[in-house]
């Protein structure tokens, strides 16, 4: 089940749940609930319940990261957010679930904030900076749930693995179809995509593989920028180069970049 499913029971869940709360409370008032007053409530409940997702799923990669999928139970879990067992068994059906649903979080927000990213800006060099950037943002909020992908991956069984496989390829499609358009504008040589794609999906992941170091010589901002410094000059045209020119931000601009 993805997020998005589990979105849906939550919504059925709290939606019921509140139905119930709701008209208890207006008999008591005398007063018949309008349609406004159910949505409202509606919207508020399940906004409570992602909360509650949300907290279940942090409590989840802590324990996972700290003690190891298989030495972690789901009442060790429950423990640490402050919830009941059973309440998290109405997100998810086990354990391994469970461990899906945390893994998939990152896929997750780089499906919502990508494309916004991207379609902030028309220049397709542009969007592609941009989607690295937000790809990044990503990666450096959720350290551990990236370390957590790497080392439990192979816990999960193979269909939970292909399900984010497929999502993975997904996500960074967002990333090769930018680099298509740069390449289409003139911007970038022809390269090969995929392997490009994963090149920057890598140097993004790199800041959480080797945060112990990589943090005590920059910020994350500065990682993103200096990182495609190194890759991204290498691929450009002349009309790329004078593009990256214009976006780097006035710290990264140490000395004019090579233009043939």
């Amino acid at each position: 089940m993805s997020i998005r499913s589990h979105g849906s029971a939550l919504l059925a869940v709290y939606r019921s749940s509140h139905e119930s709360s709701h008209t208890d409370s207006t008999r008591r008032k005398g007063t018949k609930p309008t349609a406004a007053d159910r949505s409202r409530s509606a919207d508020q409940q399940v906004q409570r319940g992602r909360r509650r997702l949300n907290q279940i799923i942090e409590s989840a990669i802590k324990l996972f990261s700290k003690r190891g999928y298989h030495l972690t139970s789901v009442k060790d879990i429950a423990d640490a957010g402050g919830v009941s067992a059973g309440l998290i068994y109405q997100y998810v059906k086990d354990k391994q679930d469970l461990l899906f649903v945390s893994l998939q979080r990152i896929v997750e927000l780089n499906r919502r904030r990508m494309p916004s990213a991207i379609a902030s800006v028309e220049n397709p060099l542009e969007q592609l900076i941009s989607a690295y950037r937000a790809y990044c943002e990503v990666i450096a909020e959720n350290r551990e749930a990236v370390l957590l992908t790497y080392r439990e991956t192979n816990s999960l069984d193979r269909e939970y693995r292909d399900r984010l496989k497929r999502m993975e390829l997904e996500t960074n499609e967002l990333i090769s179809g930018c680099l298509r358009a740069a390449v289409d504008a003139g911007y970038i040589v022809p390269v090969n995509i995929e392997l490009t794609t994963y090149q920057l999906v890598m140097m993004a992941h790199t800041w959480a593989l080797k945060h112990w170091r990589l943090g005590e010589l920059m910020d994350h901002q500065t990682y993103m920028w200096e990182s495609l410094l190194i890759m991204l000059p290498g691929i450009l045209t002349q009309s790329g180069q004078t593009v990256l020119s214009q976006l780097l931000p006035v710290s990264e601009v140490k000395e004019p970049l090579a233009v043939d």
